[in-house]
């Protein structure tokens, strides 16, 4: 998404609108290998440009999925191994985390690792699941020699005391995206603010969580729903998405 100045088209899987010719030709063109719609062959590439990204940076900075407020972990999922190379080999690594990312104790973790991955893609537990709790010590030969956590509240204690407050539940699966009939046929880049810009979260939950922590500029976004309830259905934390999109459009 980034070698082609685009927004992500959804919260998983950013480049889903995209198909294996699109990347092709993106390869062939920003990075000078030729045409090719082989799957291994593209993978392969990202892999070893990428590599000396990861390996000749300063900082790394990366998201959080989970933060357990008992230890101190920080809990990063991915499929890719992207997590894991950006808070070891650069180091500093920096993570950023929204407050509702807090959970109370390891066990609690463990439950919203049993709904994450099931509801994201599928599976029992993804790939790499990481659990992180502090810089490089003494006698340890890898990680990241600072590291450093960001905690971001942007608007969510606003949220959190508004009728809204429920869309902090959200555990960023894409369910209920998946789930929309709306957003399956329009597309995440669809979600676009009055101003133009693109919304940080599209689909469902996006349509409260970005005008509950931004503004009237996406306020309009609740109106690219149906109400048909498919999302409250698909969510693992039981938001009801539907009354939430209807306390947007009325204006709560």
């Amino acid at each position: 998404m980034q070698l082609r100045g685009e927004k992500p088209a959804h919260i998983i899987t950013p480049a889903v609108h995209l198909r294996r010719a699109d990347v092709g030709r993106l390869f062939h063109e920003k990075l000078g290998i030729p045409y090719t719609e082989d799957i291994p062959t593209l993978t392969d590439t990202a892999r070893k440009v990428l590599r000396e990204v990861f390996l000749a940076a300063d900082i790394g900075i990366s998201g959080v999925n989970f933060g357990v407020a008992e230890t101190g972990t920080l809990c990063i999922v991915t499929n890719e191994g992207n997590g894991r190379m950006v808070t070891t080999m650069p180091p500093v690594h920096i993570a950023l985390m929204g407050m509702e990312r807090i959970v109370p104790t390891l066990d609690d973790l463990a439950l919203m690792l049993s709904l994450l991955p099931r509801s994201a893609t599928g599976q029992k537990l993804s790939v790499y699941t990481q659990l992180i709790h502090s810089p490089r010590r003494a006698g340890e030969t890898d990680g990241a020699q600072e590291r450093h956590l960001v905690i971001i509240d942007n608007g969510r204690s606003r949220l959190r005391n508004s009728p809204l407050h429920e869309a902090l539940y959200c555990i960023r699966c894409g369910a209920c995206l998946n789930a929309c009939p709306v957003f399956r046929e329009l597309g995440g880049h669809a979600y676009v603010g009055s101003d133009g810009s693109i919304a940080p979260y599209p689909g469902p939950i996006g349509s409260v969580v970005s005008p509950g922590l931004l503004g009237e500029n996406f306020v309009h976004l609740a109106q690219a729903s149906s109400l048909c309830g498919a999302c409250k259905d698909a969510c693992p934390v039981d938001i009801d998405l539907p009354k939430l999109l209807t306390r947007v459009r009325a204006g709560k």
